[in-house]
């Protein structure tokens, strides 16, 4: 077990790495009543291609979120009641990247059951051909559901405009023809190679002290026997760096029009420390541009050029790049002339910028004090090889001239337009 101090933020927490591979994090904290617990696998919607030793997995668009659901459901465990009965909260959640299972839980006396319980049923998989067809109608109502939401058409129609060849393209959920295809044959082998103890990572935060926890741990483990694993490697989808479609119009339920503006841009040659640092002043100067600190901004909303729909995104990787920007009743070639002339004209002020660091740094410091963020942060930073700490270091060094060049990074030349407009009636 080793103890790792992180000076700066008066943190310390241990960490071990058990004998199949399992990687435990603990932070203890006497003081705290509440322990949460968070158990993941970097094992998410873009995971539809794996290679494993020498072959290549494919998988339909949506297994990680059906395993997610037969996990989480798991009719001969009973996972929601028996949490409850302790006086537990239990969830869970796919991402693009990865899927996290965790509690929260306020009675001391009850932590390690939980604990145990919480190890136990996301390392036993029960399901059978019958299950797997009875799921499938319960997620494509889900996928319907959400299809249904303008955001989500938005969202989902702009990354399928952007990207040929990469998951990208699909929702989290998948859609109603890939779940139909998924098969059990398909689930267990997903389950096999991603939820090895040697792929996954369990983080507690507690009152209870650290070797009890790992003892605890190290028990439920030593129980039960999992086959040697074999790193997984990321497949290559060959994506184009250009846009798969310049323009798409799409109709829908919906009373007034929204419009989005993608750029697609190519970071593939930089290293993880890298895209951190360039994504943070990639937000930074979005900040800076498109929102009250810039006095046109104020101008959009009194002209009506823009509403408070209106909205940004980014996120710097090294398989998937993008900057978006979408708003209501405003069209997605008005939007990017839009933007395109904040850009041209913009003068990224230093006061304010340090204004923004700060405030950024301070709401990191802020989030240590919300727990349940604060896990839920560190286990998906831990399952995409990001250290929590160092990512606030590095934005701790984020100086005025690396926004100037982080400025300099922004490719304009492959983007997508998307409208969403109101069926005629």
């Amino acid at each position: 077990m080793l103890k790792k101090k992180i000076a700066e933020f008066g943190e310390e927490y241990c960490f071990e790495e058990l004998e199949n591979g399992l990687k435990v994090y603990v932070f203890s904290k006497p003081d705290f009543n509440t322990t949460y617990a968070a158990f993941g696998t970097p094992f998410g919607a873009l995971d539809i291609k794996e290679i494993y030793g020498s072959k290549v997995y494919e998988f339909n668009a949506g297994v990680a979120h059906f395993l997610e659901h037969k996990l989480f459901e798991n009719e001969s465990v009973g996972v929601i009641e028996d949490f409850s009965k302790l006086g537990a909260l239990v969830n869970a959640f796919t991402s693009y990247t990865e899927t996290v299972y965790y509690f929260s839980l306020g009675n001391r006396k009850e932590v390690l059951k939980a604990l145990n319980m919480l190890l136990d049923f996301v390392e036993d998989l029960k399901i059978d051909e019958d299950k797997v067809e009875k799921e499938k109608p319960i997620i494509i109502e889900e996928l319907a559901m959400y299809a249904q939401m303008p955001e989500t058409r938005l969202l989902n129609g702009a990354f399928r405009a952007m990207y040929h060849n990469f998951p990208l393209k699909y929702d989290i959920g998948g859609d109603a023809s890939s779940v139909s295809k998924i098969t059990l044959d398909e689930l267990f082998k997903a389950y096999e190679l991603n939820y090895h103890p040697a792929n996954m990572t369990l983080v507690v935060f507690t009152p209870l002290d650290s070797t009890t926890i790992f003892d605890t741990i190290r028990q439920n483990q030593a129980k039960k026997s999992f086959s040697k694993a074999d790193k997984i490697q990321k497949y290559d989808y060959k994506e184009p760096k250009s846009v798969k479609d310049r323009y798409v119009l799409e109709k829908m339920d919906i009373k007034t029009n929204k419009g989005l503006y993608g750029l697609k841009m190519d970071f593939s040659k930089y290293d993880l420390k890298t895209l951190i640092k360039y994504e943070t002043g990639m937000r930074f100067i979005l900040q800076l541009l498109f929102s009250q600190l810039n006095p046109n901004y104020q101008k959009w909303l009194d002209e009506r050029i823009i509403n408070y729909y209106f909205g940004y995104d980014v996120n710097l990787d090294e398989d998937f790049s993008y900057m978006l920007f979408y708003g209501e009743g405003i069209r997605a070639q008005e939007l990017k002339a839009l933007i395109d002339q904040e850009f041209k004209e913009a003068k990224l002020d230093r006061t304010k910028f340090e204004r923004l660091k700060r405030r950024f740094i301070g709401s990191c410091f802020q989030e240590m004090g919300d727990v349940e963020n604060f896990v839920l942060s560190f286990i998906k930073g831990v399952l995409n090889d990001v250290d929590y700490f160092e990512e606030i270091k590095i934005v701790m060094d984020f100086s005025y001239e690396d926004l100037l060049d982080t400025f300099k990074l922004i490719d304009f030349e492959n983007y997508t337009l998307f409208d969403l407009e109101p069926k005629i009636a």
